[in-house]
């Protein structure tokens, strides 16, 4: 992921939607439920996401890249999440922020310019070229 614009909307979804997520700084823009639209800092400030009860969920910071917060789940003692983890005690399980994809490749449908397509592709080139050079049948 990428820096979102400054002053640019930003989507914030979370789950459950039935829990209660205050976003500061406020927004008047509405989306549907679930969804909170956030206008991106400039670099002297944050975004904070607050529970029902007004404990800081999420303290993001304006140069942050990190799409996903969710509670630590059983994986995580393989492998730590960068910008740590909702409290157990919290009504809000995950939270999900839009943030701009990193493209490598321009010009080409949207599946085709992350990282992904061109590790496949080149893993692909690698195994048939393996394959033909080995002999493999």
């Amino acid at each position: 992921y990428t820096q979102a614009a400054t002053d640019g909307l930003v989507k914030v979804s979370y789950s459950p939607v039935d829990a209660t997520l205050d976003i500061t700084p406020k927004t008047r823009a509405v989306l549907r439920d679930g969804d909170l639209p956030v206008h991106w800092p400039a670099a002297d400030g944050n975004v904070q996401l607050r529970d029902e009860s007004g404990a800081v969920l999420l303290d993001i910071a304006p140069s942050s890249v990190v799409a996903t917060v969710h509670k630590r789940l059983w994986w995580n003692w393989l492998l730590e999440h960068p910008a740590g983890y909702l409290d157990d005690q919290s009504s809000v399980d995950g939270i999900e922020i839009e943030m701009p994809r990193k493209t490598i490749l321009n010009g080409v449908p949207a599946w085709m310019a992350t990282w992904a397509f061109s590790f496949l592709l080149g893993l692909l080139i690698c195994s048939i070229g393996l394959k033909v050079g080995f002999r493999i049948e």
